[in-house]
């Protein structure tokens, strides 16, 4: 049976509060003693939910609405209430079949696979030197959006570069603190391609959390030893950064920040 889109029902309250309540109960083994849930629920001390237990209760959200919500609305979004004026403002919208999805993949030609590969590195130039106009789908709470391996390498190397630029030797660690999407892959190849490990850690769930959320990931990044941090603007307007941004290992310097057009910052 299809989902019928619940925009402007007046079974979207209950509806909600029954995702969320389900999606609660998985996180908690079953146990909801004592648990409450209302439209006023706060999805942080009520519920409990981190940031990848929002991110889990999106899906399911779009899934029961068929709504498309998009990432910032579920940042701000404090409690069920505001997730419920997120979805009637929405409106439905179909998502691509699953069959559909099966039918396009099954006409793919089969092709070898790059099997002397031996790092990620190894395997994202084998499809650029084969099938750079191919790409891979990013799928977000924004919707698909495609990157063609061509595009992903020059970008990657063009942030390599950026970063090699401040200082940035192999070897070294760097900070992914960006959200689902185009960025995040060009920074993970980008630090990748500079021979540096990525240390990828979750965006806060709220903006209005964003300074508790990176002070309580500096121990994560000095153990972690980071000399640098990719974030999006939100993150590289916090003044607040520079408390753990880069302490190198070797002589104790802080690193500076750059800038990438259009895309991430560096810490």
């Amino acid at each position: 049976m299809a989902v019928q889109p619940a925009v402007l029902s007046t079974d979207n309250p209950s509806r909600l509060i029954g995702v969320a309540r389900s999606a609660v109960a998985e996180l908690r083994g079953g146990d909801l003693y004592g648990l409450k849930v209302s439209l006023d629920s706060t999805l942080q001390s009520d519920l409990g939910l981190d940031s990848l237990a929002r991110v889990e209760l999106l899906h399911r959200v779009e899934d029961a609405f068929q709504v498309r919500l998009p990432d910032e609305v579920f940042a701000a979004a404090a409690t069920l209430r505001d997730l419920l004026a997120a979805i009637e403002r929405a409106g439905p919208q179909v998502a691509s079949s699953q069959g559909a999805r099966t039918e396009t993949l099954a006409a793919i030609r089969t092709e070898p696979a790059p099997v002397t590969a031996t790092t990620l590195i190894d395997v994202l130039q084998w499809h650029v030197e084969r099938h750079s106009s191919a790409g891979i789908t990013v799928v977000s709470a924004d919707g698909e959006s495609a990157i063609t391996h061509a595009m992903l390498w020059e970008t990657a190397l063009a942030l390599c570069g950026a970063l090699q630029a401040r200082g940035i030797i192999s070897g070294e660690t760097v900070a992914l603190m960006l959200p689902t999407g185009a960025d995040y892959f060009t920074a993970f190849v980008g630090v990748l391609l500079c021979g540096c490990v990525p240390v990828p850690i979750y965006p806060p769930a709220e903006a209005a959390q964003l300074e508790e959320h990176v002070r309580r990931h500096a121990k994560l990044l000095r153990n972690a030893r980071v000399v640098a941090m990719l974030t999006d603007h939100s993150v590289h307007r916090l003044r607040q950064c520079s408390l753990f941004a880069a302490r190198r290992n070797r002589g104790g310097a802080r690193r500076r920040g750059y800038r990438r057009q259009g895309g991430a910052s560096s810490r």
